[in-house]
């Protein structure tokens, strides 16, 4: 597997606004959640076969293909980050993250200092993982590098308890994504103006 990588060097040490999708990912796998559409929340397990997990990952875009024997190693995985995330977002100190480690560490990297036309200087980093979650973890890794705290928060929807990864300007989003949550309050906003009355499901 070859990634490459060019952050801003400045980025290195500076908490960023950029998206985390792993870490989200795997934080949020087995989370209750409530599609557009349904009434109730139910309880998730993407782990529960090896289609479920494929699924979950694909997103992510690696190169390399999850094998049908890791989805323990996946499990444990995604435990470990959840439980660190879940730390950071309530301000209590991590647990370690053994798993994590052990996979990154079947990882090695390549960097190549870049100069641009302008004179920006950029870091081309290029992984070779041995594996999709020694792959997942370098990108889990990198993630948490330039991970701010602060811009972790639970979705502000009373009926949803997915976690998300604040990227605006203003740290202002509420909702783990607009659909459903963030049109979903909306609507329930407007029913209660239009009946103040009303019991809000």
């Amino acid at each position: 597997m070859s990634s490459n990588v060019s952050p801003d060097i400045s980025a290195k040490t500076t908490p960023q606004r950029r998206p985390v999708p792993a870490l989200m990912t795997l934080t949020n796998a087995t989370r209750p959640r409530r599609p557009a559409g349904a009434r109730t929340a139910t309880a998730v397990d993407a782990f529960s076969s090896y289609a479920a997990a494929v699924t979950l990952l694909q997103p992510l875009g690696l190169s390399q293909p999850l094998r049908a024997d890791q989805l323990d190693d996946l499990r444990a995985l995604a435990d470990e980050i959840r439980a660190i995330i879940e730390a950071l977002v309530d301000n209590r100190r991590p647990p370690g993250c053994p798993t994590l480690n052990r996979f990154s560490a079947q990882a090695t990297a390549t960097q190549t200092l870049r100069i641009g036309a302008q004179g920006a200087l950029s870091v081309d980093v290029r992984w070779q993982a041995a594996g999709a979650l020694a792959e997942l973890a370098c990108q889990i890794v990198t993630e948490f590098s330039g991970l701010d705290p602060a811009r972790l928060h639970y979705c502000a929807r009373e009926a949803c308890d997915l976690l998300f990864y604040d990227t605006t300007r203003s740290r202002s989003q509420r909702w783990h994504s607009e659909s459903p949550c963030g049109l979903r309050e909306r609507q329930d906003r407007w029913r209660k103006m239009a009946d103040p009355g009303a019991v809000i499901a």
